[in-house]
């Protein structure tokens, strides 16, 4: 019941970047190369690579270099530990945790935000460790102290980042997943559990789908994509009619497949299009796969090889299919 699916949502990892979610503990069992020993200062995600290449004496091609640190060496004193950790729009310090509720370009534009004109999340850890008074209005110069410290770290990154972004169109097939569409209207998070009508994003297990049941209601979906011809494709069950950018609409009917729409055009770096369910028939949208002119010559295999290799590093969802697949 409600105290069941109550239960598999605290036990899930996800959510708000709150100390329960945060504090991971990382165990490494190398006896030949680390003396038992604890180790109880900030570590992130980003220090599992250079720690484990350290233990393992590979070194890294001339001009190359890691986000993070080897741990090892810090625990040997070769290397200061970290006085904070960051996330995504987030930044912890042993004192304080401030969550901001703005996009990167605000935060690590040009022109530094002040606490005033920003929104988000406070927590002094001392004095409320479980992280339950928002301080964020009443302590703007420490909201200020951690923007400051946050933007410091982060700004080179988020330019490097920013560098490296192209609008070229790819060579190869690619496929976008529905967790990446923008939609027209908020849409309410679901699982199998607690699917109801409407339109929702469902997830069943690592994947995200857009359902649909019991509804004709239109939905429009966008997201970026570089300019130029395609052969589009969708992962989805059920039927709908699918418009591409006000192009004709087409009726399709997908179970478990890959279902070809045909050859789109996009001319302002975005991808447009409204699905029109039917109401007796439950639909869901996985993701959507774009095959360039180059890549069309490619046979139906190589195009299932680039699908898997995509598939292994997390880009693209499982084989299991959303509602109406069945």
């Amino acid at each position: 019941g409600d105290r069941l699916r109550e239960g598999v949502t605290l036990f899930s990892h996800g959510g708000p970047w709150l100390d329960p979610v945060a504090r991971i503990p990382l165990i490494i069992h190398a006896p030949q190369m680390v003396q038992p020993s604890g180790f109880d200062h900030f570590s992130e995600g980003v220090d599992v690579g250079p720690t484990l290449l350290g233990l393992l004496n590979v070194n890294l091609p001339t001009g190359k270099s890691f986000d993070g640190v080897d741990l090892v060496q810090v625990i040997n004193g070769q290397t200061p530990h970290k006085e904070h950790v960051l996330m995504r729009r987030s930044i912890r310090t042993a004192g304080y945790k401030c969550l901001f509720k703005a996009p990167e370009g605000v935060l690590l534009g040009e022109s530094p935000p002040t606490p005033q004109t920003l929104d988000g999340q406070l927590y002094d850890l001392v004095a409320d460790p479980r992280e339950l008074t928002d301080l964020f209005k009443a302590k703007p110069e420490i909201v200020g102290e951690l923007l400051e410290q946050y933007r410091t770290s982060m700004a080179p990154l988020f330019q490097r980042f920013s560098a490296a972004v192209s609008s070229k169109q790819p060579r190869s097939a690619f496929a976008i997943s529905s967790n990446h569409f923008v939609t027209d209207v908020e849409l309410p998070k679901a699982t199998r559990a607690n699917l109801t009508d409407g339109w929702s994003r469902l997830r069943s297990g690592k994947d995200i789908y857009l359902t649909a049941i019991n509804t004709d209601d239109p939905l429009s979906i966008s997201f970026p994509l570089p300019n130029g011809s395609y052969k589009l494709s969708l992962k989805m069950g059920g039927a709908a009619v699918i418009e591409v950018d006000k192009q004709q609409g087409k009726h399709l009917l997908g179970v478990k497949e890959m279902v070809e729409f045909g050859d789109i055009k996009v001319t302002d770096e975005v991808f447009r299009a409204t699905i029109r369910p039917f109401r007796d028939k439950p639909f869901s949208l996985s993701y959507v796969g774009f095959v360039p002119p180059e890549a069309s010559g490619q046979d139906r295999n190589t195009a299932r090889e680039q699908l898997e290799r995509l598939r292994g590093l997390g880009y693209v969802g499982s084989e299991e299919t959303g509602v109406g697949d069945d």
